[in-house]
Formats: structure tokens, sequence, C-alpha cells
């Protein structure tokens, strides 16, 4: 049989202690994007990012006031924040009137693949179906004898 080089490689190489260590938290914190991701789904947030263009949490809010899926800025913010850090949305901070900070966000590359296209597909359906309890619960009886 032959070798395949005689190193280890890996997709991603943390050089530093600093990198790994966000490696590490970034693996055993994994479920919690696809959670956030639905409860930007239930809101239809990234559907609302793409007519209205760079946006903030409170234009949002504002715009959802008038509908039956209500949720206050923050909760918007804190939603939309979470999904910029792991690169499906993109952030900007402008500082405000007040020595506060307003976020405005906007659709990253990814994004485009959850959002609907001209023929009204995305990968929208994959979310609940990855967090359905039947799927979930297969996961803890893998090793089960």
């Amino acid at each position: 049989m032959g070798s395949l080089g005689g190193s280890f490689q890996s997709n991603v190489d943390a050089t530093s202690d600093e990198e790994a260590f966000l490696l590490a938290y970034r693996v055993t914190t994994a479920s919690i994007l696809p959670m956030v991701l639905k409860s930007a789904m239930d809101l239809n947030l990234l559907e609302m990012i793409k007519i209205s263009g760079p946006v903030t949490p409170t234009e949002i809010a504002k715009q959802m006031s008038s509908e039956s899926n209500t949720a206050d800025a923050i909760t918007i913010d804190r939603i939309l924040f979470f999904l910029a850090c792991n690169s499906i949305l993109k952030c900007e901070a402008n500082m405000v009137t007040g020595g506060g900070v307003e976020r405005r966000y906007a659709l990253a590359r990814a994004a485009g693949f959850l959002t609907k296209d001209e023929d009204g597909v995305s990968l929208v359906p994959f979310v609940p179906l990855s967090l359905h309890s039947a799927f979930v619960q297969s996961w803890y009886t893998f090793l089960k004898k």
C-alpha cells in the first residue's frame, strides 16, 4: 500500500494558541448557529435585509411592528450580530449622538444561499430539517448498542 506523503495536514491550521482556542470554541458551540439562523428565518430577517439593503435593527423592528412576527430592536441586533460574527451578514458600526453605537447589517455572500433566488429556491428548508427532533435524537443513539 502506498504512502500519502508522510506528514499530517489539516484543512484548518491553527498557528497560534488563540487561533486553536477559537477553533475549539467554535466546534463546541456549533449547534448554536443553526438555532440562531432558525430564529432569523422565523422572523424573516434575511429576506427583509435583502429587500431593504443595509439596515439597522431599529429599522427592522419598526417594519415588523405592522406584521404578526414582532421582536424588539435589541433582540434583532443580537441575532444579526451573531450571524455577522459567523460571516452570514456584514456589519458596519457607527457612532451616534450620545456616544452610542448603531450597527447596520447587509447580506454577506453566504446569505445569498439563505434567501430566495429568482426561482424562489434557497437552503432555508434545510435549517428546520437539521434541527428536527428525530434528526437530533439519532445522534444521541448513534453509538448505543
